[in-house]
């Protein structure tokens, strides 16, 4: 199982650019659509502030200045309130906080808003941990099986060395083709 340091690196160190097909754009809107949400795109300018203050954040968490990495998320989070990458980041330094409730909120609204699948890979793999640190292990069967569909890698690994995950992988992917 990885360190919490290199899932610090892994969480903190995404790719943070949205990505989208022209199954999900519309154009006549100028939004990207996840899930019946319409999430807007943002200009270059304000991707880059919010990049800036994530990347000032992750500095932060670096020093254990975690109240002040909280006040940077919290600023990007304000600057747009749906874009998925500030509130998993700052899920993650709530879960160092052992704020966990929070971090749980964080990680549903990242899910929720992302358009981008390494994002949601790492929201999915930061809500298994914490189900799973709270005991629950069902659902953190579950969003491990999802952190790896979306391409996280501690999720393929969690989910390649877990029986239980391997078997429920399975029956779903049979279920799947049966539709």
């Amino acid at each position: 199982m990885p360190t919490d340091d290199e899932i610090l690196s892994m969480i903190f160190n995404a790719e943070k650019e949205f990505t989208f097909n022209q199954d999900n754009w519309s154009p006549s809107k100028g939004k990207l659509r996840n899930n019946e949400l319409e999430i807007p795109l943002l200009n270059n300018k304000t991707l880059a502030d919010l990049k800036q203050l994530e990347a000032d954040a992750v500095q932060l968490v670096e020093k254990n200045l975690m109240d002040q990495a909280l006040d940077k998320l919290n600023l990007a989070i304000m600057m747009c309130d749906r874009y998925a990458s500030a509130y998993n980041n700052r899920a993650q330094v709530l879960r160092i906080m052992k704020r966990t409730s929070e971090a749980l909120n964080d990680l549903n609204t990242a899910i929720q808003w992302s358009p981008n699948t390494k994002i949601l890979g790492m929201a999915y793999t930061q809500r298994a941990i914490l189900y799973k640190e709270l005991g629950n292990l069902e659902n953190a069967n579950n969003d491990f099986m999802n952190g790896a569909k979306f391409g996280n890698p501690i999720a393929k690994t969690y989910v390649s060395n877990n029986p239980y995950a391997k078997l429920c992988s399975t029956m779903v992917a049979l279920a799947s083709q049966n539709k």
